[in-house]
């Protein structure tokens, strides 16, 4: 991968398909955080919305979180039971702090992927991470606020099935284990490839990162692997994250839903669409639905052509955020609609895998494509 000082630009076949921005400017309401847009197809289409009038807080696909122990990581409003979408003074920063391994662009654009491991915590190395700098200042809003996430709306899309109207309670599996004396490597990475080494097959970056309150208290390091590889008729980005508390007290991740919002579980890894995706097709669990993959199917304007995201997380309970209308939205939620608690020194570890296709992809090439590559 290509890095500018402040972002990573990685090519396969030619085409520039990933731009992950590290070091992003925006004002403190849409929670400063790093982003990946454009990300394109191997054609060269665009399958990321970036800062739409409606959420300007959403930029492509981003890690993030939309209630922490009562800050917001996710950008705008925070929903407040009673009262609806209230601007408070609570929005945090996820702050790029130093890259572990050098990101290049790969000499190779084949290879194996890394593995991917179960989604669960566990006690990290003794030793926290100290930020590089010290806590951001506050910066000034630009502009009001945007309003608040619409209600979720039943799909009028072909092949999906009907919202459910219960409400699914699978949190991440927890574990516990002795500390050791390095940092433990992010899902994504086996025990025979451990954190920080870098995979010349493919495009691969490994970053730290640290999370800050509006007050400038440091309550999470997180530890992040990403990698883009081609197959024969797609490319694939690896996601893998571990999340740790570096509090004295509990963190609670939830979600507008464990505030009160029906179906609003939205919370973690997060993709907006562009707007001619809106109202496009889905296969897979449906809002607030459980299942291990998801599968986005979204019309371009411009050109005459469609493009499929198929996502996968390594939880096979994964409960679903998803939207058709009024614009196209993903996100394989860490608490849909139960608060995940972690404790102090704690971590969290998810991973997940976004496959991007030229073209309708129906269910057996979906299939298909998991089967042979798992």
């Amino acid at each position: 991968m290509k890095d500018t000082g402040t972002e990573l630009i990685a090519h396969l076949n030619g085409i520039e398909v990933l731009r992950y921005v590290y070091r992003p400017e925006m004002p403190e309401t849409e929670s400063p955080k790093p982003y990946f847009h454009p990300l394109r197809t191997l054609s060269g289409n665009i399958v990321t919305g970036y800062r739409p009038h409606d959420h300007r807080w959403h930029k492509g696909l981003q890690m993030t979180a939309s209630h922490v122990s009562g800050q917001n990581f996710w950008g705008g409003g925070t929903y407040v039971h009673g009262s609806g979408y209230v601007d408070l003074p609570n929005n945090g920063t996820i702050r790029h702090e130093e890259w572990l391994t050098p990101p290049q662009e790969a000499p190779s654009l084949s290879g194996p992927t890394p593995p991917r491991g179960p989604l669960s915590r566990s006690q990290p190395a003794p030793e926290r991470l100290s930020p590089s700098h010290p806590a951001p200042e506050r910066l000034s809003p630009s502009q009001p606020a945007p309003a608040p996430e619409s209600p979720a709306a039943t799909r009028p899309t072909p092949g999906s099935e009907s919202p459910t109207t219960s409400q699914p309670t699978n949190a991440p599996a927890t574990s516990r284990q002795t500390p050791g004396p390095e940092p433990l490597p992010p899902p994504t990475t086996s025990r025979d490839r451990p954190a920080g080494e870098h995979n010349s097959s493919t495009n691969q970056a490994t970053e730290r990162l640290t999370w800050w309150t509006r007050d400038g208290e440091h309550w999470i390091d997180e530890l992040r692997t990403f990698s883009a590889t081609p197959t024969a008729d797609a490319w694939t980005l690896d996601f893998a994250t571990t999340l740790t508390n570096t509090r004295s007290e509990d963190l609670l991740f939830g979600s507008p839903t464990t505030h009160g919002r029906p179906m609003a579980g939205y919370s973690g890894l997060f993709w907006r669409g562009p707007r001619s995706f809106t109202n496009g097709h889905t296969i897979g669990p449906d809002m607030g639905e459980q299942g291990q993959w998801l599968a986005y199917i979204g019309t371009h304007d411009e050109v005459d052509a469609t493009s499929t995201l198929l996502f996968t997380s390594s939880d096979p309970n994964q409960t679903w955020f998803v939207r058709a209308d009024p614009f196209a939205a993903v996100n394989p939620s860490i608490a849909f609609s139960k608060e995940v608690r972690l404790k102090p020194g704690e971590s969290m570890h998810l991973s997940y895998r976004l496959v991007i296709a030229d073209g309708t992809w129906d269910r057996p090439r979906i299939e298909s494509h998991l089967k042979a590559h798992p």
